[in-house]
């Protein structure tokens, strides 16, 4: 009776020594110390298995809970009610199953497990290897220790107890290990699962602070700090991959409120959104990367972490440029779909009519907003680089975490990229816009070649400015121009910047240049004329239209400042230049002293209709003096 007593599981330890201290006493003829134990483990690995089977039974993925008692109750036979040291029991605290995710029901009934058995059993074996339950009942000389068949198994009680204690713990890692991925791997909502690791994590620490674990063997503690390791890791894993994630949802959350200063420009809600969600994530995994009990070490100390969290760190970041680049696509979309409407609209002639008056009212009115989302989604980026990202990274560093310069440079180069990919999209718009009224130029605007049968005098008078297309495009490079300092701020324009900078300031500057914008719109401009005379065909002009386009290109680089023009754009220039026997150069001596005079005229003219494009570029002018 005693010995089935002392094999009814779970024991407490004082009774089971009472119990083995009978026992010997009675001089059986095996080990009671050693049976007992033995079944003791047994039993820890069959509730182990238990709550296995209890976890598998869960119904969906790895963060479904489980809403009633009968489920278990009618699977395993459960008494959920049951007390701790209730042999009668199936299962122990099969309660913590209930409501909650599998994951954390498993985490909390195997704590649940140590901080009561576990320690049991530990207590049970320190009596067993101190010499305090030696079964005596034995040669003189020949102590052995004998399994729960009365088997002998080894003359070192205390190797054979490390040996069924590692059995255990051992046990009690995989199984909490393996219920944490494979509910990692049975989900898609690892935002949530994330949520769930972290109070498993506070679980499993609160527990391994309750446990004697100072007392026990090295090779025990390490399998503890290996799962607390193994547990930690993932935690900062699931913390960045939340946060990249949460990150990609801001796009359908995008409602384009702006908020403008005359430095910075405009941002919508998206750059503060990403700076709290980073910012959020790098402080959450502080508790994580440190240890915060005595068998636990900082994550960095192993290599693979010191290479692995800033690269985590670095694609929750990245994500807000795949967002970016993700709504530049909308826009794209948007300026498509425009076309499609207006070419199955009443529109449709007109569109293809740059002559008509509808003409300018059209879907070309959409591209505004277009571009300016798309100035927005350049300078929401620019924005973060150099706000947001240089607080992230003070942040990233004050926190004590490795390899900050890696990750500065592998954010530098990816928002380098997004720039230019942002930035490339809005000068392609943009310049296609800017370009369609000159679907007419040099075709039916200038003065034809029936002027040429009436005299010079009545011919040059005929010139009486820019032609219209011509006006509305350098007209709308004034818009364009507007709009890009607008929405791009004061610090998108160089001689701001180097005004600006003051001491030993590293705080980034703004990447993005005015001017560089503009040199892309204006060779796009030079490229579509050169297109329109040289590469359609056009060969001869007659002296009016010759007369003409010296005026036009004359005013535009009147107009247009020289540092607006690159090297390309000359060449480009200068070959058409060459080609229709023109020049540039005010004041137009090369031409007869009537023609001079009258184009001068007309010159002038136009750099006072314009005078406010020629105010707004020439800040583009003083960058030369300050370089």
């Amino acid at each position: 009776m005693l010995r089935n007593q002392l094999t009814s599981m779970p024991i407490d330890s004082d009774d089971a020594r009472h119990k083995i201290s009978y026992l010997t006493q009675l001089e059986v003829d095996y080990d009671p110390g050693w049976l007992c134990l033995t079944c003791f483990k047994d039993w820890l690995i069959d509730q182990l298995r238990n709550y296995q089977r209890l976890s598998s039974q869960g119904i969906g993925d790895g963060n479904s809970t489980n809403s009633g008692s009968h489920l278990i109750g009618n699977l395993l036979s459960i008494d959920n009610r049951s007390s701790v040291m209730n042999p009668e029991s199936s299962i122990l605290f099969a309660e913590e199953f209930y409501g909650v995710p599998r994951m954390v029901g498993m985490v909390k009934s195997v704590c649940r497990l140590l901080t009561t058995h576990v320690t049991q059993f530990w207590r049970l074996g320190a009596a067993y290897t101190s010499g305090q339950l030696n079964y005596s009942n034995q040669a003189p000389g020949n102590t052995k220790v004998y399994d729960k068949l009365g088997q002998s198994s080894t003359n070192d009680p205390k190797a054979a107890w490390i040996q069924i204690n590692l059995e255990l713990v051992h046990a009690i890692s995989n199984h909490m290990r393996d219920s944490v991925l494979e509910a990692f791997s049975s989900t898609t909502n690892e935002t949530a699962l994330t949520d769930y690791l972290l109070e498993c994590i506070r679980e499993y620490r609160q527990c391994c602070s309750s446990l004697p674990l100072t007392e026990m063997p090295s090779d025990i503690i390490d399998i503890f700090a290996k799962l607390a390791y193994d547990l930690r890791k993932l935690a900062v894993r699931g913390i960045f991959l939340r946060a990249q994630l949460t990150i990609e949802t801001l796009q359908i959350k995008e409602r384009w409120d702006v908020d403008i200063s005359d430095a910075d420009g405009g941002i919508t809600k998206l750059p503060l959104l990403y700076e709290d969600i980073i910012a959020d994530s790098l402080i959450l995994c502080e508790e994580q990367v440190f240890p915060k009990t005595s068998m636990e070490k900082p994550l960095f100390d192993a290599g693979e972490l010191q290479e692995r969290f800033p690269e985590w760190c670095g694609i929750g970041m990245l994500s807000f440029i795949s967002v970016s680049q993700r709504l530049a696509d909308q826009v794209e979309h948007t300026v498509k779909r425009s076309r499609e409407q207006d070419d199955s609209s009443e529109y449709h002639q007109n569109w293809l009519n740059p002559r008509s008056p509808n003409f300018r009212h059209s879907g070309q009115n959409n591209i505004i907003s277009q571009a300016r989302g798309l100035l927005l989604i350049l300078n929401n980026i620019e924005w973060v680089a150099c706000h947001a990202n240089y607080r992230l990274l003070n942040l990233y560093k004050s926190l004590g975490y490795v390899s900050v310069d890696r990750l500065q440079t592998t954010l530098n180069e990816a928002w380098e990229k997004g720039r230019k990919d942002i930035s490339s999209r809005y000068v392609k718009l943009r310049s296609e816009w800017l370009c369609l009224p000159l679907e007419s130029y040099l075709l039916d605007d200038l003065p034809s070649q029936k002027r040429m049968v009436t005299k010079m005098t009545e011919d040059i008078n005929a010139i009486t400015g820019l032609q219209n297309s011509l006006q509305e495009v350098l007209a709308n490079l004034s818009h364009i121009y507007s709009e890009l300092i607008l929405l791009m701020g004061l610090k998108s324009i160089k001689s701001f910047r180097n005004n600006s900078l003051s001491g030993n300031n590293d705080k980034p500057t703004c990447s993005i240049d005015v001017q560089e914008i503009l040199h892309q719109i204006i060779y796009y401009l030079i490229k579509n004329l050169h297109s329109r005379l040289v590469e359609k065909g056009t060969t001869e002009l007659s002296k009016l239209a010759q007369l003409q386009l010296t005026l036009d290109l004359n005013t535009m680089k009147t107009i247009i400042p020289n540092q607006l023009f690159t090297k390309k754009s000359n060449e480009l220039l200068k070959e058409l230049c060459s080609r229709f026997n023109i020049e540039i150069s005010p004041p137009l001596n090369h031409l007869s002293f009537e023609e001079s005079e009258h184009l001068s005229k007309l010159l002038e003219r136009e750099k006072i209709r314009m005078r406010l494009l020629i105010s707004g570029l020439s800040t583009l002018q003083s960058q030369v003096a300050c370089r």
